[in-house]
């Protein structure tokens, strides 16, 4: 899983290189082996943080919106995943990068509600409209999440149906609720998606305990 002095997204079924940018190249720290070869895992923290960064919002996205890949969702519209930012933060706390760890989560700290939640996602309220345009409207998010290829088999119809409409209402309810509009942002404010998500403030906790020295990176 490494070429060109970093390690890859995944090599397919035909032994195929990927080297799309990903935030999973955070997995050999996540998981405990960020000491196995150092510098493979500092490099590939450093080109994931150069292609992934969002430049209107901040912080990292899951992957590049590569939207004809059936392996790529982009729900309500791409953008930073808060989630994987607080665990970006967890590898500079763990560098004893602290001031970097402490600008990503002041950056997360930003885009909590008013309740001090923090969402899955964000993304821009431009973004959202074209996802819902291209995506949603078109059935290609519905045949993303439903691929034959990833469901299991014999899976009965109305369990994904009842998926389908959740997503509906998923987005229904950002476009009525979660959506902040905010005429100095360049693309018209940000919506927020899936408010609150437990593992992204399990991964924000972590992040506060990896800054005060109170986590082990040691693969538990």
């Amino acid at each position: 899983m490494v070429a060109n002095k970093r390690f890859l997204r995944r090599i397919d079924e035909k032994g195929n290189y990927d080297f799309k940018p990903d935030s999973t190249l955070l997995s050999p720290f996540y998981f405990g082996f960020g000491n196995e070869d150092r510098s493979l895992l500092d490099n590939s923290v450093s080109f994931l943080e150069r292609q992934l960064w969002d430049p209107e919002l901040g912080m990292i996205q899951r992957y590049l919106p590569f939207s004809g890949d059936i392996e790529i969702h982009t729900h309500a519209g791409n953008g930073p995943w808060l989630q994987y930012t607080a665990i970006l933060a967890q590898y500079h706390y763990w560098c004893k990068n602290t001031e970097c760890g402490d600008e990503l989560m002041s950056l997360i700290d930003g885009y909590k509600n008013e309740k001090g939640e923090i969402p899955e996602h964000i993304s821009t309220c431009k973004r959202f409209d074209s996802f819902m345009e291209t995506e949603w409207k078109t059935g290609l998010d519905f045949a993303k999440e439903f691929d034959k290829h990833i469901l299991q088999d014999n899976l009965d119809f109305d369990k994904i149906l009842e998926e389908a409409n959740n997503m509906q209402r998923a987005y229904s309810e950002v476009a009525d609720r979660c959506m902040i509009s905010d005429g100095t942002m360049e693309e018209g404010g940000y919506v927020m998606f899936v408010t609150p998500l437990m593992w992204s403030h399990v991964e924000y906790m972590k992040a506060l305990l990896y800054k005060h020295g109170l986590y082990a990176n040691n693969g538990q």
